[in-house]
């Protein structure tokens, strides 16, 4: 993979359970916003974006790729500028081929996978129940979380400035 950056913005919007997914509507709603000015690639596994989301962001113009396996995402780095998504496997991915990423981080302690240089981004909020020593939050990793706070309080705002200021340092 060269380290030539492409023009997509890639967002993942699952991740390995749901507690640490920050939100279908989120995610639509920060692939709306980008897209206006590059071009987003909402990527997910084959089968599991329920047809309503997918009908509505073609509608909304926003490309769509469905994978069959996490290896189909060395392909799409080719064409990546940024990959946008919860703390998952693609982020990892990405990082090591040197793709500048932004990771949301709730019931899991973004310590323990850390990187560091301005081009990777973690965003979390730090609560009265979020993981300080361990790797994940005392609700069992947030499967049984009362609130979901971690990542509620987490606002498309908040990633989209941070997302336009990697975005602006490439151009």
């Amino acid at each position: 993979l060269s380290k030539t950056r492409g023009e997509e913005i890639i967002i993942t919007p699952f991740a390995g359970w749901d507690a640490k997914m920050w939100g279908i509507e989120k995610m639509i709603t920060l692939a709306e916003r980008l897209n206006k000015n590059r071009v987003v690639n909402f990527v997910v596994e084959k089968n599991k974006l329920e047809k309503l989301y997918l009908i509505d962001l073609r509608v909304r113009g926003i490309k769509v790729t469905e994978l069959d396996h996490i290896s189909e995402y060395e392909h799409l780095l080719k064409n990546a500028a940024l990959l946008i998504g919860n703390d998952t496997g693609p982020i990892y991915i990405a990082r090591y081929y040197g793709i500048p990423t932004i990771a949301i981080f709730g019931p899991t302690n973004p310590d323990y996978c850390r990187h560091n240089g301005d081009e990777h981004i973690m965003i979390y909020k730090v609560l009265d129940c979020s993981p300080v020593d361990e790797q994940y939050c005392k609700f069992d990793a947030g499967r049984t979380c009362p609130h979901r706070n971690c990542l509620q309080t987490i606002t498309v705002d908040e990633v989209e400035q941070k997302a336009m200021s990697i975005l602006e340092k490439q151009s």
